[in-house]
């Protein structure tokens, strides 16, 4: 008997690109189930069990999770394991540490065939999910998992799998995208460790791709999101989320320009306190003078006072 035990259903998206995945038990072994939730969404699951056949090439260290397809659904075997997110820990003792870890694990995320290595060449495909976005002639894939993210990659008995290949391009996309869409999901997994330490931009910097780059690549995966969902307001990441951030090094720089501010604030605040008293001290003796001025007698009485103050 089927046990289902989690389910999840991507109704934010366009309908041809709505699934349902499932993670089930039968007969005490577990399985992850893709159905799709309509009949338009039927060629998108032909679709990705096609994928698995492509990716089957493309990688050297990756082995592929083999599924079934069984009508309108794909059934995958259940792998335990760590990803390969879970291995990067968040006890890193600088940025430096932290970068040749994740170096090592793009390493075997981009570890692909040269046969499918080319200099980006702009087609038709391209600008139907990137429109307005033309990159030069970097390097590129001619088939690529557009969805590497670290945590898509499991480890298992010494193997490590690939366990989601949804969408997959068959023709040209920059390297450098793919590695930037890896490290901008991976830097918002870890954004309350690694904020604090560095902004966004100056890590992904660390990776070799520019700030320019950077901007192009934030375009293209806005266009990504908006070929998938259903409307604006179902994007993981609005065009207003794109902003250069600010790196520890800019903000100590702000500290202490502010650390300066804050004390010529204070001294012209102890200044005016200063004035403030002698202002005070003269309106007393212009005061005194107008009195001493309209009645001699207060005058004689003060004059009395202030020599008696002296002995």
């Amino acid at each position: 008997m089927k046990k289902v035990l989690y389910t999840k259903y991507n109704s934010f998206r366009k309908k041809e690109y709505q699934i349902k995945t499932a993670l089930y038990e039968e007969n005490e072994k577990k399985y992850v189930s893709k159905k799709a939730l309509n009949n338009e969404t039927v060629s998108h699951i032909e679709r990705i069990y096609s994928n698995s056949e492509v990716l089957r090439k493309l990688y050297n260290s990756v082995e592929i999770l083999p599924c079934k397809l069984d009508g309108d659904e794909l059934i995958f075997d259940f792998v335990q394991g760590k990803t390969l997110l879970d291995e990067i820990s968040y006890d890193f003792k600088d940025i430096d540490e932290l970068v040749s870890v994740i170096n090592e694990k793009l390493g075997i995320v981009f570890d692909i065939d040269d046969r499918y290595i080319c200099k980006f060449e702009l087609s038709e495909k391209f600008s139907d999910v990137f429109p307005e976005c033309i990159p030069d002639a970097v390097d590129a894939y001619s088939v690529s998992n557009l969805d590497s993210n670290l945590d898509n990659f499991i480890i298992n008995d010494k193997k490590i799998y690939c366990i989601d290949y949804e969408w997959v391009a068959d023709f040209d996309i920059p390297i450098d995208y793919l590695k930037y869409r890896v490290l901008l999901y991976f830097y918002i997994s870890r954004r309350p460790y690694l904020e604090k330490v560095i902004g966004l931009n100056d890590f992904i910097e660390r990776f070799g791709i520019s700030e320019d780059s950077q901007a192009l690549y934030f375009r293209m995966e806005h266009c990504f999101q908006l070929y998938v969902t259903k409307s604006n307001n179902d994007l993981l990441f609005p065009v207003s989320f794109y902003k250069k951030s600010t790196s520890l090094k800019e903000m100590i720089g702000a500290l202490e320009e502010n650390e300066v501010l804050r004390n010529r604030n204070k001294q012209i605040e102890s200044e005016l306190k200063r004035q403030r008293v002698l202002i005070d001290s003269q309106n007393e003796r212009i005061e005194e003078i107008r009195r001493s001025v309209k009645n001699p007698v207060y005058g004689i009485r003060r004059l009395v006072r202030n020599r008696m103050n002296k002995k």
